[in-house]
């Protein structure tokens, strides 16, 4: 099944997204209107030390306007390979560089209104260098015992759902004994 646009009018667009309103023609020959947020696909990293900690994040974030624990992630820049940004914002965020990046999977945020695909990897064999953090974000580092961070996970103190999403494939990965 498809939806077929049968108009579509630009209501904003900024620096990292438009917003649109499209008319479309359902499977069933109804129409209808699609709210559309149109944005860069992005990047997630679960970055692991050798010791078992993860290195989360504390971000504010506007939207909710919530100070939020999160695993560190970022958008692709135009032409940039997923695993390229993925190392350039693990580095940006956190001052880590990676030896090694395992992709976990590919998670759509909110695909009732908006088409952004976040690719998940596993970053290991991390080496610390210096943090090169935009300059519009401030970023602290919350490095956290890979248990605690499972703790965490399970009694909902993690909400950020990229997060969510990462940390649930890894630790499920790890209890079947593929990752």
């Amino acid at each position: 099944m498809s939806e077929d646009s049968l108009s579509s009018r630009l209501i904003y667009s900024g620096r990292i997204m438009e917003v649109r309103v499209d008319e479309v023609r359902l499977a069933n020959g109804k129409r209808s209107i699609r709210e559309l947020v149109r944005v860069a696909d992005a990047v997630l990293m679960l970055p692991l030390l050798v010791d078992g900690t993860v290195l989360l994040i504390r971000q504010y974030r506007k939207g909710p306007e919530v100070d939020l624990l999160e695993l560190p992630a970022g958008k692709i820049d135009p032409g940039e390979d997923p695993l390229a940004a993925a190392h350039r914002e693990l580095l940006e965020e956190t001052g880590y560089r990676a030896g090694k990046m395992e992709r976990l999977s590919g998670v759509y945020t909110c695909p009732g209104f908006c088409n952004e695909l976040i690719h998940l990897y596993l970053a290991t064999e991390l080496r610390r260098e210096r943090p090169r953090p935009d300059d519009d974000e401030l970023i602290r580092l919350a490095p956290t015992p890979l248990a605690e961070v499972e703790r965490m996970l399970g009694d909902g103190r993690l909400v950020d759902s990229k997060s969510v999403a990462a940390l649930g494939l890894y630790f499920m990965r790890r209890a079947d004994g593929s990752g």
